[in-house]
């Protein structure tokens, strides 16, 4: 799909308000802190044979070029609670607010996990309802492990707590059945994802998706349950978009640019205002790239 194939409306709607937030230099960054994972989930491209985890020793090196930051997003490719340092680098940002994506099924010690009242949020990557379906899909869950935390969580109100889809062929009917599982478990909001870099998938399952979606809504109201705007692009939030930074340092605009490989230089190096000014802001400026942004891509396929 080309560019130039988009209805300038699809471009204003959509990707317009995207670019406007490209000249601020974003105050929450997304941090890769390792690559380990208790499962085996079938769309997953991590490297299993070889783990790596950030090093806690460049943690003091890492703030000093994040200047301005005020959220700090932990994410990756691997399980935030399998980092065996995650409860002291959470410690140690205790002026940061602090959001964390987990599976949910590692133990989390939610007294360690609270001591600084700096965590404001848990994402929960929960792929199905039913535990036979999640494991088709992650090999190696335990639901009952997802249970219990979620369990624990309601005795700390000031953390909440979000479920987070990406779906694929396995969990389209269980979009709708993600919210009651949400409102079960008394859990704020429900956010669904096209998977990034699969817009036949999406152009083959465009009518069963959006036919589970709208009857998801339905349902969040029923319960209360915030309902994320499914169609938008969600390479921002809070007003900024969000670079990731990865274990080595190497830095990507978005999570286009990640996807795309397209590593703007590296943090250690040189700091947070230098690489967004100086770097990303051009890209992100240029149309062309937003354009071919693969999650546009898929929210073009869904709408059309």
């Amino acid at each position: 799909m080309n560019a130039i194939q988009y209805a300038s409306d699809f471009i204003e709607k959509y990707i317009g308000p995207v670019s406007k937030l490209v000249s601020k230099v974003p105050q929450a960054i997304s941090l890769e802190v390792t690559t380990r994972c208790q499962l085996d989930c079938i769309y997953c491209t991590r490297d299993k044979n070889h783990p790596r985890d950030f090093p806690l020793e460049n943690l003091e090196m890492l703030r000093a070029q994040l200047k301005g930051v005020k959220k700090l997003v932990i994410c990756g490719i691997g399980e935030s609670f399998c980092y065996v340092d995650i409860y002291n680098m959470i410690w140690r940002q205790k002026d940061l607010k602090v959001s964390i994506i987990t599976n949910g099924a590692v133990p989390i010690d939610f007294k360690k996990l609270n001591r600084e009242r700096n965590v404001e949020l848990l994402v929960f990557s929960i792929d199905a309802t039913k535990e036979e379906k999640i494991k088709a899909i992650c090999p190696g869950y335990n639901f009952n492990v997802l249970v219990e935390n979620l369990s624990e969580l309601k005795k700390y109100p000031n953390i909440a707590g979000i479920i987070n889809t990406t779906i694929t062929e396995l969990n389209i009917d269980e979009i709708p059945l993600l919210v009651e599982f949400a409102a079960k478990h008394k859990l704020l909001a429900v956010n669904y994802e096209l998977p990034i870099g699969n817009e036949e998938f999406v152009k083959a399952n465009k009518e069963s998706i959006n036919k589970n979606i709208k009857e998801a809504i339905k349902v969040a109201k029923r319960n209360n349950i915030v309902f994320n705007q499914f169609y938008r692009l969600s390479c921002n939030s809070g007003g900024c978009i969000i670079p990731n930074i990865q274990l080595n340092g190497d830095f990507y605009p978005c999570c286009n640019g990640m996807h795309k490989g397209k590593k703007l230089g590296n943090i250690f190096e040189e700091d947070l205002e230098v690489l967004w000014n100086g770097r990303a802001e051009p890209l992100l400026s240029d149309s062309e790239f937003c354009l071919k942004c693969s999650l546009a891509r898929n929210l073009f396929e869904v709408l059309n």
